[in-house]
């Protein structure tokens, strides 16, 4: 973490260098010491605008203490532009050429004094000095300018996690670039005391669908330092970035290094010990929660309390304020977080009936509930749950969320049935009670008594209470036929057991496939024709998508293909749903057109792989390099240095009355755009006053669009406060080569238009004697 520290330890107690010499002399310092030059003239005409004083002192620091490329680097600033602040160009091989927003340094950091203040009788010169900043430059500086092995060294050298293979039998990945910046930023975030006693020594990535951890994202390992995690970690819409995935893991590493008379604190927030047992029981789940998940087990409490303090620390502040606060006096110390944005991209949202009150029962757990199990035949059971006395203020109850688990020791951690019940589908007796019933399959279920663990009450305003039983009062007989070793195994084991059977289905049908792959030329140049043979979508096994890899070649070098010099920055994945799937579908199998005209900045293409996506199992089809039919010269890719991008300075915000439900509000969001001159398609999410994301619909834009407008829908009993634009995903855009940033397999650019700040506070004081 030398950068930020750095920077960090400048802006606290500056020095004449911190303060900067006159411009002229930095950018002089620039390129001698860093080989950094300014490019102060040329295209960009009336919208130059020079860099400040505190960006250019912040570069220095960057350029001068980095391990980065020895190219030669010309910076060019350019007007000021959307949350994405830099860009980088590789044509000219003499000079990395990288393109600045005029108003890429703004918000590095904000410092506060207070004043002195008397303590214990004695006068005290103290001062709090309070310095805000965040690391989203550093990261996109890093991004620009470190290849993929960079990245690795960083990760081994700075803190000692090494992201290999070793040890692991199932296919096994490497993270690819945008993984590792994103690993890279949480350690930097996070505090350097923490960072010295982590227990984590190798992360390890795997496709999704054919690893050990198949039914879940990741898994850390931390008796040994390992964490493992699949690609679906970083797929997930609400988390792309597999950030939350990630910290979580991370929070598990962390956890036996905290000294034992910590870890017995933090469980007492939460927890009792039974007293025959001594396993771990919740206490209560009211207030003290901010997922079902973090009531499974002591870890797993701390791990996603972990993870909210930095990914979401307004939600957990309103969820949990608790424990929020337990984390910044014993874990974090001298470190907190906020989301932080551009104050253009906010909107207050009045509220006149604001609901922040979760749903709640009227008398304990035990008298609320009635559970009765009937067996129908030999095949099916059906289970009768009657809740009493529930209620909620304003919006009204929406799901209600059981957990049952096994009574008998043996089972405690095998036997578990979880159920999500929609509210409006269960029978409503009375104003505030609710018949609910669940139909069973007898083969999966064990002839083993059950006991209610925790039930969920969410209302249609997104606030939820978790509830926990204190005993084994409310349980029932499953009545299945299913022996316990059977149960055991069925509990599990049951998604690894379908995903194998999938597995071999898959592998039956692609053995024969690899030599049939074919890729053909079409008009206009820059297209292509690629055949996959009909084998590979069975009844039994239906395909749901396909993803077709590419790198860029440096060097072609047919029959010798150890000399291809792949270029693994520039890597563009070419997605194909289901919809897209079926268009091109006949008996033989599938004719698909991929245009391959979105600028990717590199002349040549390489297709490597193709991964075809089963339900919640992907294969994956390796293409050998020496092969000639897989190199492409596209010809008309785009060398703009300029990327499809939203101006935040343009963006207008509006609230509207919903003339179709009286109450409700319309949160209007009209963006700017340019580099759109062939349409696209984006898709924008804001964050609500308590951490919430809301996410407007994704929106097509016509050829030639300078506008697009995005509308969601906040309904009557939306929260009051600050909205604030979260992201702008650029899902598609103009395939004229106007965008040169397509990379690390996506087919979009996500804007981060609010990131993680940092707020640190230092104590400086000086004692003299009291008077």
């Amino acid at each position: 973490m030398l950068l930020p520290v750095l920077f960090f330890i400048q802006a606290l107690f500056p020095s004449s260098h911190a303060q900067g010499p006159a411009r002229e002399e930095l950018i002089q310092q620039l390129q001698q010491d860093a080989g950094v030059e300014l490019v102060e003239s040329g295209s960009m005409g009336s919208d130059f605008a020079p860099f400040d004083l505190d960006l250019l002192n912040y570069l220095y620091s960057y350029f001068t203490t980095s391990a980065r490329s020895k190219s030669p680097i010309r910076l060019h600033a350019t007007r000021e532009t959307g949350a994405r602040k830099i860009w980088r160009e590789d044509q000219d091989r003499a000079h990395i050429d990288l393109y600045f927003a005029r108003n890429a340094g703004a918000g590095l950091f904000t410092k506060n004094q207070s004043a002195p203040r008397e303590k214990e009788g004695a006068l005290f010169n103290t001062t709090e000095i309070t310095v805000e900043y965040n690391n989203d430059l550093y990261l996109q500086l890093t991004d620009a300018l470190y290849s993929i092995s960079n990245l690795n060294q960083i990760l081994l050298e700075r803190y000692r996690i090494t992201t290999d293979c070793k040890g692991v039998e199932d296919p096994c990945d490497s993270f690819k670039k945008g993984e590792l910046v994103t690993i890279l930023g949480i350690l930097e975030d996070l505090p350097p005391h923490l960072i010295s006693n982590l227990k984590l020594h190798r992360l390890q990535r795997f496709p999704d669908g054919v690893s050990t951890i198949l039914a879940i994202n990741a898994v850390a390992d931390y008796g040994n330092g390992v964490i493992r995690v699949t690609s679906r970690a970083f797929d997930s819409p609400a988390d792309h970035t597999g950030e939350g995935t990630l910290i979580h893991e991370i929070g598990h590493a962390v956890w036996p290094s905290l000294p034992y008379d910590l870890r017995l604190a933090f469980e007492s927030l939460s927890w009792t010990r039974n007293t025959k047992s001594g396993k771990p029981e919740v206490k209560s789940t009211e207030h003290l929660f901010i997922s079902e998940y973090s009531t499974t087990q002591i870890e797993e409490d701390f791990a996603e309390h972990f993870s909210a303090f930095l990914s979401q620390p307004e939600l957990l502040r309103n969820l949990a304020p608790g424990k929020s606060e337990w984390l910044k006096k014993n874990v974090f110390i001298d470190t907190e977080y906020f989301t932080s944005g551009d104050g253009r991209t906010r909107i207050f949202v009045p509220s006149k009936t604001p609901d922040s009150t979760p749903p709640r029962l009227l008398k304990d757990i035990e008298s609320s509930i009635e559970i009765s199990n009937e067996v129908e035949n030999s095949k099916k059971t059906r289970l009768r749950i009657r809740i009493t006395g529930v209620v909620d203020n304003l919006s009204g109850l929406k799901q209600i969320d059981f957990e049952f688990q096994s009574r008998d020791p043996e089972f405690l951690d095998q036997i578990q049935m979880r159920f999500k019940i929609d509210a409006s589908t269960a029978r409503q007796t009375a104003p505030d009670e609710y018949l609910l019933e669940e139909e069973l399959n007898r083969k999966d279920l064990p002839d083993e008594p059950v006991f209610l663990r925790m039930v969920g009450l969410k209302d249609h305003a997104g606030n939820f209470t978790y509830l926990t039983t204190r005993d084994d009062a409310l349980s029932f007989e499953l009545h299945g036929t299913a022996s316990p070793r059977d149960a055991r195994r069925i509990s599990a084991s049951f998604e690894n057991e379908r995903q194998r059977k999938l597995r071999q289905e898959i592998t039956a049908n692609l053995k024969p496939l690899r030599a049939h792959v074919k890729l053909a030329s079409r008009e206009p140049p820059g297209t292509y024709l690629l055949h996959l043979p009909s084998e590979i979508d069975s009844q039994k096994v239906k395909l749901q998508s396909a993803d077709i890899t590419f790198y860029g070649v440096n060097e072609v070098r047919i029959g010798d293909w150890e000399n291809i010099s792949r270029n693994y920055e520039e890597q563009m994945t070419y997605h194909l749903d289901r919809s897209a799937l079926d268009q091109g579908r006949s008996d033989a199998g599938f004719d698909l057109i991929l245009d391959l005209r979105r600028g990717v900045n590199i002349k040549r293409l390489l297709m490597t792989s193709i991964s075809l996506h089963y339900r919640s199992l992907s294969w994956s089809i390796e293409l050998l390099d020496s092969d000639e039919k897989n190199i492409l010269e596209p010809g008309s890719i785009g060398t703009d240095p300029t990327p499809a991008e939203i101006e935040l300075n343009g963006i207008e915000l509006e609230l509207l009355p919903d003339e179709r439900q009286k109450g409700n509000l319309i949160l209007k969001s009209k963006l700017p755009l340019r580099g759109f001159e062939n349409g696209g398609k984006v898709r924008i999410s804001y964050q609500t006053p308590s951490g919430k994301t809301v996410f407007g619909e994704t929106i097509e834009l016509k050829p030639g669009q300078t506008d697009g407008t995005i509308e969601i829908e906040l309904d009557r009993f939306r929260e009051q406060g600050e909205y604030q634009i979260r992201e702008i995903e650029i899902m598609e855009n103009s395939p004229e080569g106007t965008n040169p940033a397509i990379h690390e397999g996506k087919q979009y650019r996500v804007q981060k238009v609010a990131s993680r700040g940092i707020r640190k506070t230092i104590v400086v004081q000086k004692a003299t004697p009291a008077i």
